[in-house]
């Protein structure tokens, strides 16, 4: 009869109501963390490279602008570096 006196409905329901936002919050989050570790999905990747998804950070497209720009100025910019006096061989 003391642990009833101690354990009435008006104390247990608060509790019960933070215990249920408690376990739905924990439930979310791991839902939404369910994602594999990025270390582990690079170990996968090193695995098999050739499923590997393409980054457009590191692979050079012939059709990017800068690209383009590099390609017309690249002749004029080579001919600054060229030998004003051009060598003759004499072997």
């Amino acid at each position: 009869m003391i642990l009833a006196d101690l354990f009435t409905m008006q104390d247990m329901v608060p509790w019960a109501v933070f215990g249920m936002f408690a376990a739905l919050a924990w439930w979310f989050l791991d839902r939404t963390a369910a994602k594999k570790p990025r270390a582990l999905e690079r170990l996968d990747e090193l695995k098999r490279p050739r499923n590997r998804p393409t980054s457009t950070l590191f692979r050079w497209k012939k059709t990017d602008a800068m690209s383009k720009v590099l390609e017309r100025a690249s002749p004029t910019l080579s001919k600054a570096l060229e030998p004003k006096a051009k060598r003759t061989s004499t072997s």
